[in-house]
């Protein structure tokens, strides 16, 4: 029981019986009723609107959130009034940065972009600096401009920054279709050019001599990265999260976790 100075109430909390998809989940709190003068539970069923695990508890999640806030705010039962405020749609008092972290817990555990995707948000959010505790249906498409002229002034290109853009637009798109969000501001946002590129251009036998002679001399350190990413096709980003049990010396193997490799699946 808590905030006595207010009214007491005991904190929300889910119960997902046991991951049982055929019973009824729910998330239960109790709050002061004035008529009883005591505390008295209420059960939410919203939650089974949301016909997966990974959806229910990121619902969960922000919905229970949401529910303790208005308690410790004073939120008590009174039959004298509208309990507006504990049945107003879980959209109504999400916050941009509450509902990108919702749209990307969906998304967790069925996507192998899920890093990038919580890049782009994290730096979107950096972005807007205060304005991401603003309700996600304030957000216009003035903001959005204004991120796409930010990333061109620190020198991305057109390409980079459709495919960053593509990530948000993904998420707002998944706010919309819970009924989160109104429009997805990112819809009809128009593309930056595209221009062609040579500095990805492939080295020849030539020039890999004389970089292989070179970085052999001067960075032995980045030589030995660099071979083991040629002998092991593993990506940069593995290699820097590898630990001493990954490496299996007796099996000649490198043991890449599920949770460290882009594709989520273990690979040796």
């Amino acid at each position: 029981m808590e905030n006595e100075n207010l009214y007491p109430f005991k904190k929300a909390y889910l119960a997902d019986r046991n991951g049982d998809m055929t019973k009824k989940w729910y998330i239960k709190f109790y709050a002061f009723d004035v008529q009883k003068n005591k505390i008295w539970p209420k059960w939410d069923y919203s939650i089974n609107d949301y016909k997966t695990p990974v959806e229910r508890k990121a619902y969960a999640k922000i919905r229970i959130k949401q529910i303790n806030d208005l308690l410790k705010q004073g939120y008590h039962f009174n039959a004298e009034k509208s309990e507006k405020n504990i049945e107003r749609s879980i959209g109504k008092n999400m916050s941009i940065s509450e509902a990108l972290e919702y749209a990307l817990r969906l998304k967790k555990n069925s996507d192998a972009t899920y890093n990038s995707y919580k890049s782009e948000i994290d730096l979107f959010c950096k972005f807007l600096g205060e304005k991401s505790k603003h309700n996600i249906n304030a957000i216009t498409r003035k903001e959005v401009y204004s991120y796409i002229d930010y990333r061109n002034s620190i020198g991305n290109a057109g390409k980079t920054i459709n495919s960053k853009l593509g990530y948000l637009s993904s998420m707002f798109g998944r706010l919309k279709k819970r009924d989160v969000i109104k429009e997805n501001v990112f819809s009809e946002v128009e593309k930056e050019k595209e221009v062609k590129s040579y500095r990805n251009l492939a080295y020849n036998s030539s020039d890999t001599s004389l970089l292989s002679e070179l970085i052999q001399k001067k960075d032995k350190e980045l030589w030995r990265f660099i071979n083991v990413i040629y002998y092991t096709f593993m990506r940069p980003n593995e290699i820097r999260q590898l630990q001493v049990y990954n490496i299996l010396l007796s099996k000649k193997q490198i043991y890449i976790d599920a949770f460290k490799s882009k594709n989520k699946g273990n690979i040796s």
